[in-house]
């Protein structure tokens, strides 16, 4: 759904996207606030109960109202590609594979933060905080990269995030103490930024008409990249780890060089 935003703002697509993921982000806070007030009082299942009602009132409400904007010219005449059409495309198997190769620098060690956050010298009253800093910087991510690729375009922004993943990684690997924290939130904020700049790069390179389905492919790539952080967080040891990540930044970045316009191809 959210590549779907950009329709209605076909001049700042970077931007209407950018808005949706900070909500995204921020649905965190809201979460832990609806669940420890509501399951804390009456648990799980009238927990679960009352955010299905909200949601029905919520998103119901949105259905009601939301009308397609009429097609522009250029929709007209060049409707893009649909996602059978997409799935054929060398494009397409670039992007889902910069996608996966974001993840690998924040996702091989997320799961186990507050651990390593003690080892690099974090008072245990502290390590949370790198939850704090890095949904911080995951919401500045996702507002401020997609809105200037707007502005300097999406493939530039896509190279400032892989760099920033493989400087962040290697740092990372030698931070310690509150220089962790500082150290993570630049990852989160590359990584959850360059997934908000994604799915107006692809709308640029498949057209609107398909943005949805076509960006769920898409982010078929981001599962593929956790479900093998996962596996790679459980088999290797953390040095592995960081040599890992900071390679998968790099192949992530010869991708997004390789991407060229769909016509062009």
């Amino acid at each position: 759904v959210l590549a779907c935003a950009q329709k209605w703002y076909q001049d700042k697509k970077g931007w209407a996207t950018g808005v949706a993921g900070v909500a995204m982000g921020l649905s965190g806070a809201f979460f832990t606030v609806f669940v420890k007030g509501i399951g804390g009082r009456w648990g799980i299942r009238v927990c679960f109960a009352a955010l299905g009602a909200v949601m029905l009132v919520v998103c119901g409400a949105g259905a009601l109202i939301l009308e397609n904007p009429p097609a522009t010219a250029k929709e007209k005449t060049q409707p893009g590609l649909d996602y059978r059409q997409m799935l054929r495309t060398p494009q397409y198997k670039l992007c889902a594979a910069a996608v996966a190769l974001s993840a690998p620098a924040v996702l091989l060690f997320s799961p186990e933060i507050f651990k390593i956050a003690a080892e690099r010298g974090l008072p245990e009253s502290a390590a949370p905080y790198s939850i704090v800093l890095g949904s911080a910087a995951s919401a500045a991510g996702r507002m401020l990269l997609p809105a200037v690729s707007d502005k300097l375009g999406r493939k530039p922004v896509l190279y400032a995030v892989y760099i920033g993943l493989a400087a962040g990684s290697a740092w990372f690997a030698f931070a310690q103490a509150w220089w962790l924290l500082a150290a993570y939130a630049l990852l989160t904020f590359f990584y959850s930024g360059g997934a908000a700049v994604q799915p107006s790069f692809n709308t640029d390179l498949f057209g609107l008409a398909h943005a949805g389905v076509n960006y769920g492919f898409i982010a078929l790539g981001m599962s593929g990249g956790s479900i093998l952080s996962y596996i790679g967080a459980q088999a290797l040891p953390l040095a592995a780890r960081h040599w890992l990540a900071g390679v998968c930044a790099a192949g992530g970045l010869v991708c997004v060089s390789l991407v060229k316009p769909v016509e062009n191809s």
